[in-house]
Order: structure tokens, then sequence, then C-alpha cells
């Protein structure tokens, strides 16, 4: 691969572009080929042209606008977590939130089930007064088979 061409210096921009180029010899077929004169660029490489420095100030211009969009997006954050959580109630609060929650509902789990399993005990014991079936006595006060 050859080098780039932007680190070839050109002395005099008038003997590139009328000395004619030299062919690749047998014993030179090593060599690097001359580059075109056309891609040597500017002979002041420190200067831009007109074109490429209104570029750089409008993309200078185009990033100064996104941080300051990014700083505005980040305030509009920071207010929403504060809406969301308001100081001193900071994440730990809403873990032990979680777990009250969580135990509440095991409690109240347990006491369905114990009222449930008295009340299919009681029922039990009408239908062997009655003698008649279970699932009967579930009809008799409005219970499918499946509650």
């Amino acid at each position: 691969m050859a080098p780039p061409l932007h680190h070839i210096a050109v002395e005099n921009a008038e003997q590139a572009t009328s000395s004619p180029r030299p062919t690749a010899s047998p014993a030179n077929s090593s060599s690097r080929p001359e580059p075109e004169p056309s891609a040597l660029g500017s002979p002041t490489p420190g200067r831009y042209s007109d074109k490429n420095e209104k570029m750089i100030k409008s993309l200078t211009s185009k990033i100064t606008i996104l941080h300051s969009e990014i700083s505005k997006t980040e305030a509009l954050l920071s207010e929403a977590q504060v809406k969301l959580n308001p100081p001193g109630t900071e994440g730990t609060g809403t873990a032990k939130d979680a777990t009250a929650i969580v135990q509440r509902h095991i409690r109240l789990l347990h006491e369905y089930n114990e009222i449930k399993d008295i009340g299919q005990g009681l029922m039990a014991l009408i239908a062997e007064a009655r003698g008649v079936r279970h699932v009967e006595v579930q009809r008799d006060f409005g219970l499918e088979a499946g509650d």
C-alpha cells in the first residue's frame, strides 16, 4: 500500500506541472510512483480554502447548538428525576416499599386461604347433614365448581 500523498512536499508547483512524469524502469520498479500534481493539494498546508473555513464555522456552530441542547435535556431529566424521587427518598425507600407490598400480599393470601378452608369445611358439614354431595351445597350458596 502506498503511503498517504499529503506527506510529499512540492518545492515548486510550476516544476510539478511542467515536467513530464517519469516512467518506471525495471531497475526502478520497486520505488513509488510519483503522485499527480492535483493530488498534492495546496503548497501552503496551514491554510484552508474559503469553502472549508465556512464548513468548519458551520460545524462549530452546530456543535455549540448541540451542546446547549444536551444541557437543556439534562436539566429536564434532572427535574423529572426530582419529581419522581423527592429529596430524602433516595432509591432505598422504593425497595422497602416493594418489599412491604409483597409481604402484605402474602399475609392477605394466607388469610384468604384460611377463610376459604373454613368455608369449605362448613359446606362439607352442611352437605353431610343434608345427605347430599358437596357440589350441590356449593350450588345452593351460588358457587361454581371452580370457585
